[in-house]
């Protein structure tokens, strides 16, 4: 009985530190732009993905304005 309560905390522990971890992720995210020696490797990486990404997106609707519809 003790080895099927102690995979259930494992489980249960496992579950619960991914969640407080997503909870962080941008806690840490912006936590990493203050530190100097980061912050430009991030910001490069950051426009290049935005570079890398963006002729995908122009063909979406989100970009384009809405018709106008009559009365």
């Amino acid at each position: 009985m003790k080895n099927i309560e102690s995979k259930m905390n494992e489980k249960k522990f496992r579950q619960v530190s991914r969640r407080e971890l997503l909870k962080l992720t941008p806690v840490l995210a912006l936590g990493a732009f203050a530190i100097p020696k980061w912050q430009e490797g991030l910001l490069k990486k950051g426009l290049g993905f935005s570079d890398w990404r963006r002729p995908g997106f122009s063909g979406q609707a989100i970009w384009r304005l809405p018709s106008t519809m009559r009365n």
